[in-house]
């Protein structure tokens, strides 16, 4: 076995977080987390590629539990390219692990990476391919192997659709057909979409609780999506409206070259005049103007199975082309083997009733 990279972790500055290439690595969202019970701590991560220097910031959040535990969760970290995609990744990651324990809370049960690593799959040559026929031959990632350990459940979506963003005559000619059809009724109709802020929100928010209850998802109260437009430095609310009723809106953030559909409500109502395709378009080709390369849909089933119930999610998303991008997700390095165990079963239960019982 080779020689591991020399690798070594510091404190610095939050600000040093604002290099990193995901926007959940960032100091802004640190920052936006501590107002919701997490703190944050920031490092940079110097390390060697075959010889020549290289470093990266790591946001590392933390997060108190019961009997003065602590969980350090690190998300969509480390967001840096030339790390991730280096060999030996998963040993590199091991030696990570071990140079941040010191850092971290004594109590500290272990660290949550929420890995961008995994797999790719095209969404179907020209588009006009079944969903179902193209994601028979998806790859999904291999485990991680011990001392790493899967947790209950995924943090962030580990599978979703990255659209990458073209001009308009490529990005309709990769989607498909009802997709384009569907963009062309909603114009048709009569529906207008326009871009606002922060001030437009409790009107989102009314329709974002309409969805919650139709789709039996859990959301967080009015007040945590102030708290994110009040951090994010660049983030959208793109409202769609019919008669000057409003049918749809997305909550679309913007972090380097990246677009990502953070949030999308949808009325009851008029659904046959398909607003959510508007309103997609619509914000794909803003990100585009200004510089975004590609745009996350940022959450989809792993599988185009119809008994999902997200499976219309999947096909709405899926209908955009680009490519499907199946994650590792979550994976916990523990420090505490017995505590961990205790812990993530009775996290395992607690999951279920959010996800399975109050879903009923």
């Amino acid at each position: 076995m080779s020689e591991l990279p020399s690798l070594r972790v510091e404190v610095c500055e939050n600000q040093r977080l604002d290099a990193a290439e995901a926007f959940l690595q960032t100091s802004w969202w640190a920052a936006f987390k501590a107002r919701h019970g997490w703190s944050s701590r920031a490092f940079v991560v110097r390390w060697s590629d075959e010889g020549t220097p290289k470093e990266f910031p790591l946001s590392v959040l933390l997060r108190r539990l019961p009997l003065g535990f602590t969980l350090a969760y690190i998300p969509h970290g480390p967001a840096n390219t030339d790390f991730l995609k280096a060999p030996g990744f998963e040993a590199r990651l091991a030696e990570l692990s071990r140079a941040l324990r010191p850092h971290l809370p004594p109590r500290a049960l272990g660290l949550r990476w929420d890995l961008l690593t995994g797999t790719t799959s095209d969404t179907g040559p020209g588009s006009d391919t079944d969903a179902e026929e193209a994601s028979v031959s998806d790859p999904f990632p291999a485990p991680l192997g011990r001392p790493f350990r899967k947790p209950p459940a995924d943090v962030q979506p580990a599978d979703t659709v990255i659209v990458p963003l073209a001009d308009d005559e490529t990005l309709l000619g990769r989607m498909h057909k009802k997709t384009r059809y569907n963009i062309r009724l909603a114009e048709k109709k009569g529906v207008t979409v326009e871009k606002a802020g922060v001030e437009a929100l409790a009107d989102w928010y009314a329709l974002y609780r309409q969805t919650s209850e139709r789709d039996k998802i859990s959301i967080h109260s009015e007040a945590y999506y102030r708290d994110l437009f009040a951090h994010a430095p660049d983030l959208s609310l793109w409202l769609a409206r019919y008669e000057g009723q409003l049918l749809a809106g997305n909550i679309v953030l913007v972090h380097g070259r990246q677009a990502v559909y953070l949030y999308g409500a949808s009325s009851n109502e008029h659904r046959n005049l398909m607003a959510p395709y508007l309103l997609q378009w619509a914000a794909m080709t803003d990100a585009r103007d200004r510089g975004a390369v590609e745009y996350d849909m940022f959450g989809i089933p792993p599988t185009d199975d119809p008994a999902h119930p997200m499976h219309g999610l999947y096909r709405f998303k899926n209908g955009f082309g680009g490519r499907r991008s199946h994650r590792h997700g979550a994976w916990d390095f523990v420090f505490r083997p017995l505590v961990w165990t205790i812990w993530t079963r009775a996290d395992a239960l607690r999951i279920w009733y959010f996800k399975v019982w109050r879903k009923r």
